[in-house]
């Protein structure tokens, strides 16, 4: 998310909290230039360069890629999950903004009575997606999450009749 604040001469940059979608920038020269895909940037750069320094530490340990600003593109930076940032006068602050809490929940009963409960909510949480005046489709990846709703869409299903 980018606003632009006219009377300040600044603008906003934000991404999501866990990452879930790219956001990519550039300098170049005097300018400020961003998109949720690299390719989109190449234009400015007018010389698309592999960084071989990202690449490199990339072969020896190829999850630590994800985790840096550095992008294989030269000049290319990926900017951090949960994060915000203040672009103005050619400079940019980027800042960690509110990250998810981890806080745990206290349980309430037993165990049989904690899978109830987990089971009422699983299943009010697939009947609610199900409200459609058109039929219903899914895909199955093969993981247990998707098989776990796809039984609970059966069943629902079968009481919906």
């Amino acid at each position: 998310m980018a606003i632009w604040d006219n009377v300040e001469r600044h603008f906003f940059l934000s991404r999501d909290r866990v990452g879930k979608k790219p956001l990519f920038y550039c300098r170049i020269h005097n300018e400020f230039v961003f998109a949720s895909e690299m390719k989109a940037i190449f234009p400015f750069l007018g010389n698309v360069e592999i960084n071989h320094g990202i690449l490199h530490d990339a072969m020896k340990n190829n999850f630590s890629y994800e985790v840096t600003e550095n992008c294989l593109v030269k000049n290319i930076f990926r900017f951090p999950a949960g994060s915000y940032g203040i672009y103005k006068d050619g400079s940019l602050e980027i800042k960690k903004s509110g990250i998810p809490s981890k806080k745990k929940f206290a349980s309430r009963g037993n165990y049989d009575e904690q899978v109830e409960m987990f089971r009422e909510l699983f299943m009010d949480s697939c009947k609610i997606r199900m409200r459609s005046d058109v039929t219903i489709g899914t895909a199955l990846s093969g993981g247990i999450d998707s098989s776990a709703i796809i039984c609970a869409m059966n069943s629902i299903a079968k009481t919906m009749q």
